[in-house]
């Protein structure tokens, strides 16, 4: 123990060294934690939509899942992912939605469409389907987001005001009276 202090010049470096290391592996599991905690906050958001989404490779596997989609298919996210989509999807929807996802690969843009479903309860709903592509730097397309809106209560509204126009129609057609409407000048 000399002028050096308690420890030889190698014995400080070896610590000088240790330390930056001990630093950078506290930084890492904080870095870590930190993408934890918005991962978890991303899936918070995610189960809390009302809407189904996926988001598939370009082979139509699964990498993610919201809760609502898998519950849909019948199945956990966690039985989800990794999946094909045709795998966990009623044989008529995937043969549809599977086109429109390949075009939207293809063609790197957002597709749309609506289609008829039943879940794996046996739940009837048109959903409202539209396919976004995810490209890459350098522009192919590495995965597609699909998210699946249920708009079976907005076409039975649509229906019902259909059908009350046609009810409203065939009775001003069919009438052998007329009606007048009028407003008195000035007042």
């Amino acid at each position: 123990m000399g002028a050096e202090g308690p420890f030889s010049e190698g014995e400080q470096e070896l610590l000088t060294a240790t330390s930056r290391r001990l630093g950078w592996a506290i930084e890492r599991m904080q870095a870590q934690e930190e993408l934890r905690t918005k991962q978890q906050k991303l899936e918070l958001v995610l189960d809390s939509m009302p809407a189904y989404v996926a988001y598939l490779d370009p082979d139509l596997q699964i990498l993610h899942a919201n809760r609502a989609i898998a519950e849909w298919w019948g199945y956990s996210k966690e039985q989800v992912v990794g999946k094909n989509y045709k795998e966990v999807a009623r044989p008529e929807p995937y043969e549809q939605n599977a086109r429109y996802l390949r075009q939207a690969a293809a063609s790197r843009r957002t597709v749309s469409h609506e289609f008829e479903t039943v879940s794996a309860r046996g739940q009837e709903a048109v959903g409202l389907a539209i396919f976004v592509p995810h490209p890459d730097e350098q522009g192919n397309v590495q995965g597609l987001v699909a998210l699946v809106l249920d708009v079976t209560e907005q076409r039975r509204a649509e229906a019902a005001l259909r059908a009350t126009e046609e009810r409203y129609r065939l009775v001003i057609e069919n009438m052998h009276d007329g009606v007048a409407w009028w407003t008195r000048p000035g007042g």
